[in-house]
């Protein structure tokens, strides 16, 4: 079976390149397996990222036929072009700078934000509130919805996708005092198309355009008051 792949060490190469390599196939044979055997068969070298190999650290996220999958979990098709994720620094070959977006998520305080008073007493949540946070704490951050939007390629005011699940997970917990929705649109609430790529490409289709959505009805209805 052929397989190309996108190859580039910015640190040493002037342009990216790609290489076609040749795999024995064999049932149900995942990316990560295929980039292995590309390395152990030609020494290729080839620079991907793997860690729990089962779908839950997100780490293992490229383009396959220029979408974004998670290479541990997606079968190995005649002919399939990897890529890296888009809208990030390619690092070398199919590992990408992620990190980049670790400064905006620090900005938003992903944390339960009490305010001044301190809570000494057992908070109770309604399972109405559960079930929605439960879904929205799913996410494995693997940045794919963050490399397939649209909104955020084409414009960096819009923070993309998953800062948005970030910020609807305090939105939903009544313990958070912060105002979300104000910052939700300083980020660019509006300037999302809800197209629904996000959910389309996210491993555990966290519905993120509907939360949008939802957030600026809130919005509307806080400016009603």
């Amino acid at each position: 079976m052929k397989i190309t792949v996108f190859r580039y060490n910015p640190q040493t190469e002037d342009e990216p390149r790609y290489e076609s390599y040749e795999v024995e196939h064999h049932p149900h044979m995942k990316i990560i397996d295929a980039l292995q055997q590309i390395n152990e068969r030609y020494g290729a070298n080839i620079a991907y990222r793997s860690s729990c190999r089962a779908g839950q650290c997100g780490s293992c996220a490229v383009l396959a036929n220029r979408k974004p999958v998670l290479a541990c979990r997606t079968d190995v098709t005649e002919g399939m072009l990897l890529e890296p994720l888009r809208n990030f620094p390619v690092i070398k070959d199919l590992v990408v700078a992620t990190q980049k977006n670790y400064p905006k998520i620090a900005s938003l305080r992903p944390y339960l934000h009490r305010g001044r008073k301190r809570e000494v007493r057992i908070e109770r949540l309604l399972a109405k509130h559960l079930r929605r946070l439960e879904k929205l704490k799913k996410c494995i951050e693997c940045s794919s919805c963050m490399s397939s939007c649209p909104s955020h390629t084409h414009s960096k005011a819009f923070a993309g996708p998953m800062l948005f699940r970030i910020l609807a997970r305090f939105v939903h917990d009544p313990r958070d005092k912060l105002n979300r929705l104000a910052i939700a649109v300083e980020e660019g609430l509006y300037l999302c198309t809800t197209c629904g790529t996000c959910r389309e490409v996210c491993p555990e289709e966290i519905p993120t355009n509907e939360e949008i959505q939802e957030m600026r009805r809130l919005v509307y209805e806080a400016t009603r008051e």
